[in-house]
């Protein structure tokens, strides 16, 4: 596993970004590989890309040596959102795709708390881009479900998190169930807001996720 820690460059910003990738992606323009975004909560945000190191879906990279799929993790800056980053993170997304040998049709994201409810912001608003969608304690507006009626979606959330409310998915997937037959919802029983390894460190979850190729 290669792991790099760059920022990308804008007309008036930088971001900074890890990207953890197989060694045989480097060099190997044959194959085609899986690329996962994450995005993380609001307590990461800054300008200290250290604070991306084992945490979250990048625990995963220590515990497995062998992931097969591209893992792009951006960091949000400090007074700002995942919302208002979307322009920018896309481009990124884009520069990396070009830059590296993935397959366009296994793009996936996942987010926790604020990077949840930018899971769902940007599932919602970049149609066409990402193949399944894990949003971890967030939130999102169902009135606007309907721009998800087609993308799988496997939410998590516990149900005594005192930070988001559990309310907040399950009005989400309430509002889906009869327009997405692909939504699914772990509820966490007893646990609060940080529940990452709930989903990041179970192979069912990697498998769920890889599963699914962008409809086309």
């Amino acid at each position: 596993m290669i792991v790099l820690e760059e920022k990308f460059a804008l007309p008036s910003k930088g971001i900074n970004y890890m990207l953890a990738l197989p060694e045989a992606c480097e060099g190997d323009d044959a194959a085609e590989w899986p690329l996962v975004l994450f995005l993380h909560g609001s307590n990461r945000r800054g300008d200290d890309i250290a604070l991306l190191r084992d945490y979250g879906l990048n625990t995963r990279i220590q515990a497995d040596n062998e992931l097969h799929f591209l893992i792009l993790s951006p960091q949000c800056p400090g007074d700002s959102s995942w919302t208002d980053e979307m322009d920018d993170i896309m481009l990124l997304l884009e520069d990396i795709l070009v830059r590296y040998p993935i397959d366009r049709q296994r793009v996936y994201l996942t987010g926790f708390s604020m990077g949840g409810h930018g899971a769902w912001y940007y599932a919602a608003h970049q149609q066409g881009v990402f193949a399944a969608v894990s949003p971890l304690s967030g939130w999102f507006n169902p009135d606007q479900a309907e721009l998800l009626k087609d993308i799988p979606i496997w939410a998590f959330h516990g149900d005594a998190d005192d930070i988001v409310p559990y309310e907040r998915t399950h009005e989400m997937v309430e509002a889906l169930k009869d327009i997405n037959p692909q939504i699914r919802l772990t509820t966490v029983p007893g646990e609060g807001h940080r529940i990452m390894h709930h989903a990041y460190d179970q192979d069912e979850w990697v498998e769920w996720l890889l599963s699914h190729r962008l409809k086309v």
